[in-house]
């Protein structure tokens, strides 16, 4: 009895990690696939993160992502590139790893194909992001003029 337990445990143990494999929860960052976006039709609905969805912000839908994670979608065909931040599930259709809000889209340059093929990376904001400041900076901002 106590050696069924174990080989059912290990069992489960082992269907588990492969379903986060399959999913994408692997810790693998770079995954290639195809991309498709949300219609404008979608604009102001709410999203599986409780937030509103607006077709002209930097979001999209990931299956298995954590919402927030922020990503890096590169359009093969062109080379132009995108970041967007998971706040909602999907797609759900067989083949697709990531639907793009209409604005991120048009971006990239995927709205007249529809879909197309993608690499999509986990992004780092702290990872040569020009806009991210660090403590080793002497900039200063103005934030006022007075007179």
């Amino acid at each position: 009895m106590r050696l069924t337990k174990t080989i059912a445990f290990l069992f489960l143990l082992f269907a588990s990690a492969t379903l986060a494999t399959a999913n994408g929860n692997d810790g693998v960052n770079v995954v290639y696939g195809k991309a498709s976006y949300y219609g404008k039709g979608a604009n102001r609905h709410l999203t599986a993160s409780g937030e509103r969805h607006y077709s002209d912000s930097m979001v999209c839908a990931h299956k298995s992502y954590p919402f927030g994670t922020l990503l890096k979608v590169t359009n093969l065909r062109n080379g132009e590139e995108v970041i967007v931040k998971v706040n909602d599930r999907g797609p759900f259709v067989k083949g697709r790893i990531v639907d793009l809000s209409y604005g991120a889209a048009k971006k990239i340059g995927i709205i007249s194909a529809g879909i197309v093929e993608v690499k999509v990376e986990v992004y780092h904001p702290t990872e040569n992001n020009p806009f991210e400041s660090d403590s080793t900076s002497n900039s200063q901002t103005q934030s006022g003029a007075f007179q």
